[in-house]
């Protein structure tokens, strides 16, 4: 089955703040960060299935060399990403994001 894949305006704001940080503090982190996002979202696309259930339909993909997590959802063919969360961050925060 092939996948298409949405990213809800919630992860796009994670995006946009990690973003922030990695350049405030590095020209090469946010380049690197974005390339390893890039690959784990292309392994959620192959295969959603791969990754554990958290909690109801949410599934989450953790990065290897950062310390962030991908939450999402997949309903019928679409998969929907809902947080882009960093590993200390309070958990609350991703299971208030539903699609």
């Amino acid at each position: 089955m092939t996948y298409s894949y949405i990213i809800s305006p919630f992860a796009e704001l994670d995006l946009d703040t990690i973003q922030e940080w990695y350049t405030l503090h590095s020209e090469t982190l946010f380049p690197k960060f974005d390339k390893e996002f890039t690959a784990c979202l292309h392994l959620i696309v192959a295969n959603p299935s791969q990754f554990p259930l958290i909690r109801n339909n949410i599934r989450r993909a953790i990065l290897k060399r950062f310390p962030y997590s991908i939450f999402f959802q997949v309903k019928e063919e679409k998969i929907f990403i809902l947080s882009v969360i960093h590993h200390k961050r309070n958990p609350k925060v991703w299971k208030q994001r539903k699609v």
